[in-house]
């Protein structure tokens, strides 16, 4: 969802910020949910936002300097300060795993660009 809704704001922007509700109606995600996401990509620095009964986002820097990997390590430090105490099969084996993939995702990811995407929504015209 945080991919999809940084790169409905870049296709969708146009030199002015995005309402979230514009973006939830657009993506079919609950605002509440959304506004989570996005508050956590305005802190991480890929998107700002304007304050107020009409809040809304823009991308904090142009869009082909925002990787696809930026957004899901900043979704995952998220949710990773979120957690609780870890079963030794989660600390032994599953997040081994889980790192090794993360990985090997994550140098695919870093030459996938919000432009990019972006680009591709346009010619789609999404």
């Amino acid at each position: 969802m945080a991919v999809a809704a940084v790169t409905d704001i870049a296709v969708n922007a146009r030199h002015r910020p995005v309402p979230a509700s514009a973006i939830a109606l657009r993506q079919n995600v609950p605002d509440r949910h959304l506004e989570r996401v996005l508050q956590v990509l305005v802190h991480s620095g890929i998107l700002t936002s304007t304050r107020g009964i009409r809040g809304s986002y823009q991308l904090g820097r142009e869009p082909n300097l925002i990787c696809v990997d930026e957004i899901v390590r900043a979704l995952s430090e998220e949710e990773g300060a979120c957690g609780g105490p870890q079963s030794l099969i989660e600390t032994d084996v599953v997040i081994p795993a889980l790192q090794d993939a993360e990985t090997a995702l994550s140098e695919t990811l870093l030459h996938l660009t919000i432009d990019r995407l972006a680009r591709a929504g346009q010619a789609e015209r999404l």
